[in-house]
């Protein structure tokens, strides 16, 4: 027996007994064989000869699929695979709930009869090579709770019918090549947990009905060509975790009510062009460690509130606009690995409360107006091995 199979069988087994595994197992398997004989049974009366070998042993108690015409088992002796193409089976399929191609090699367009499998709670065409636009038949599949298409050739916009699924928990649309806008009745899918748009060529503005969206955990609409303002009103997402902007053509401000985000760990709002200052409520979000605002406009000093930030890890504001003295308590910051403020128009010395830092393994200071002389006890940050600063002297 190959080694794969038997770590798959060995990491299986030990989550129960071997006696409760096989019975758990075969229960399984008869589940699987009555289901695709009712399929068998369903098919047109002349295509049934094709698949003679579809029928359950008589001989002993054991059912096994696993030399049917067109099946592969797994280690464990379950349906894997199913392959019954060029036999010219007719009739139609069960009411399935699962649909799962994922990470395949299947091109051509999605076909509009998608919207018959009205019982679909799943459905993962993700990592295949689809190509055109996702069928506005979609938005037929009421049940569904989550749909995987990342990672394809995916052209078009996103049909306003998946604005009906109202049961979708998880939307993964990243990695493909769709444009336009986002549907404004986004808003509709209130049971949203995750939102994953990235990496595409989506345009215009983020729809303000998506801080409608209150149950969403993560929101990453990064690497796209959105414009505008960030929703005013991206506050009402208060059970974000994870919120990524980054790489956009967004404008005007953060704003304020961003820091009612008190959940969130992640914050990516780096390479777009806002401007104005940094919410002075910052230092709510207790519960980052990801905080990155680099390549914008922003002016303004920085918070002394960020230094509330105590879980953060990573901390990069470098080029924009930012000006005045580096927050004195700077030093509390004790979990940060990297601090990067560089190529902005920071001035003034820098405090002695940075080398406290002791995880610190990157630090940049470089291009910026700072003066006076670096402190004595830079010793203590014994992990740093990037030290970017360039100094001036009044």
């Amino acid at each position: 027996m190959h080694l794969n199979l038997l770590v798959q069988l060995r990491d299986h087994l030990r989550s129960c007994s071997f006696l409760d595994c096989w019975k758990q197992l075969q229960v399984e398997v008869e589940e699987e064989v009555d289901a695709f004989l009712e399929w068998k049974s369903a098919l047109a009366n002349q295509t049934h000869s094709l698949l003679p070998s579809w029928k359950k042993n008589s001989t002993n108690n054991t059912i096994s699929p696993c030399k049917w015409l067109g099946i592969t088992c797994n280690i464990e002796g379950s349906i894997a695979e199913l392959n019954v193409s060029g036999l010219g089976l007719q009739g139609n399929l069960l009411k399935l709930a699962y649909l799962d191609f994922y990470m395949n090699e299947i091109s051509e367009h999605i076909p509009p009869e998608i919207g018959f499998l009205t019982s679909l709670r799943m459905l993962d065409f993700s990592e295949n090579q689809f190509t055109g636009s996702i069928p506005q038949e979609v938005g037929n599949l009421h049940f569904l709770t989550d749909l995987n298409l990342y990672a394809n050739n995916f052209t078009g916009s996103i049909p306003t019918s998946l604005c009906n699924l109202s049961n979708l928990n998880g939307l993964y649309l990243h990695v493909n090549q769709p444009s336009g806008p986002i549907p404004q009745d986004i808003g509709q899918l209130k049971s949203l947990t995750i939102l994953a748009l990235y990496t595409n060529n989506f345009t215009g503005s983020i729809p303000a009905s998506l801080t409608n969206l209150t149950s969403l955990k993560t929101l990453y609409l990064h690497e796209n060509k959105f414009s505008g303002s960030i929703p005013r009103e991206i506050g009402r997402l208060s059970s974000l975790t994870g919120l990524a902007l980054y790489k956009n053509n967004l404008t005007c401000s953060i704003p304020v009510s961003i820091t009612n985000l008190t959940s969130m760990a992640v914050l990516y709002l780096y390479q777009n062009q806002l401007s104005g200052a940094i919410p002075r409520e910052i230092g709510r979000l207790r519960s980052l460690t990801n905080f990155e605002l680099c390549t914008n406009y922003l002016t303004d000093s920085i918070p002394d509130s960020l230094t509330n930030l105590t879980r953060l890890a990573i901390l990069h504001l470098f080029k924009n606009q930012l000006f005045g003295n580096i927050p004195q308590n700077v030093g509390r910051l004790k979990s940060l690995t990297i601090l990067n403020l560089s190529t902005n128009n920071h001035n003034g010395s820098i405090y002695a409360s940075l080398t406290n830092l002791s995880s610190l393994d990157t630090l940049c200071l470089g291009a910026n107006q700072l003066s006076g002389t670096i402190p004595r006890d830079i010793g203590r940050l014994t992990a740093l091995t990037i030290f970017c600063y360039s100094l001036f002297w009044y």
